[in-house]
This record gives C-alpha cells, sequence and structure tokens, in this order.
C-alpha cells in the first residue's frame, strides 16, 4: 500500500479502539439487564453506574478513531496545499482566460490542468490578485 494512501489507523489501534468500544457495549448491556431485573431504585444504581461508565468507555473508543481520521486528514490537507517553493526567476504563471481573478505559481494544485503563460508581478497584480493557496 502507498505510503500517501495509507490507513489512518494502524491494525494494534483498532484493536484497542474495537476492545474498547465492544467492552463498552458489553458493559450497556449488562448493566441493562440487571436494571431490569432489579425491582428498587437502590438495587438499579449499581447497574445504572455500570453502564454509564460502559458508555464512557465504548465512547472513548469510537473518540479516539475519529480523532486519529482527522488527523490523518489534516496532515493530507497540509501535505497538499503546503506552500511549495519558489519558482526559478520569481516567475509565477497565470491562467490566460481573462475572467481568472487570480495568479499562480506554475506548480499550484489550483493551476495545474489550466493553461498559463508566464506573468512577472507587479504592486497591482495586473488586476489580478495572488492566490491564497500557492502566494507566490
Amino acid at each position: 500500500m502507498d505510503a500517501d494512501r495509507a490507513a489512518p489507523w494502524s491494525p494494534p489501534f483498532l484493536r484497542v479502539a474495537g476492545a474498547a468500544t465492544g467492552l463498552g457495549l458489553a458493559g450497556l448491556a449488562a448493566g441493562w439487564f440487571g436494571a431490569g431485573g432489579a425491582v428498587t431504585v437502590a438495587h438499579q444504581t449499581p447497574w445504572m453506574g455500570l453502564a454509564a461508565a460502559a458508555v464512557v468507555l465504548a465512547a472513548a473508543g469510537q473518540g479516539a478513531l475519529i480523532l486519529a481520521g482527522r488527523q490523518a486528514v489534516r496532515r493530507r490537507r497540509e501535505a497538499l496545499f503546503a506552500p511549495p517553493g519558489r519558482p526559478a526567476g520569481g516567475v509565477a504563471a497565470r491562467p490566460l482566460p481573462p475572467a481568472m481573478r487570480y495568479y499562480h505559481r506554475p506548480d499550484c494544485p489550483l493551476a495545474l490542468d489550466k493553461e498559463t503563460r508566464p506573468h512577472h508581478p507587479t504592486p497591482t497584480g495586473g488586476g489580478r490578485r495572488p492566490c491564497g493557496v500557492c502566494q507566490p
């Protein structure tokens, strides 16, 4: 598997998070059936405490999965939109269509599939603004 296409969760991490979630669900079921068999509130209270702790454990397992996934998305987004090095000679490119409002670096991910021409930015940018992603 490619390094940039790797899953955000390693197998040991998935086992730990899955075990926490499974134990949480089992504890919730035990609390449910334990409290269901008790007649008085005093006998149901320990089972409710078990069920509450089990919900916290299951939520921690699922929360860890979500946080790891969000961190992987953040790392990939930063790698994709990281400002590239300035091109040689300080020459940027801008799209040819006159309707375009921004000029870009030649290696900007937003201008990769667009037809470009050399552009030497002036203080006013020739009526165009610099791209916020590649920041020429």
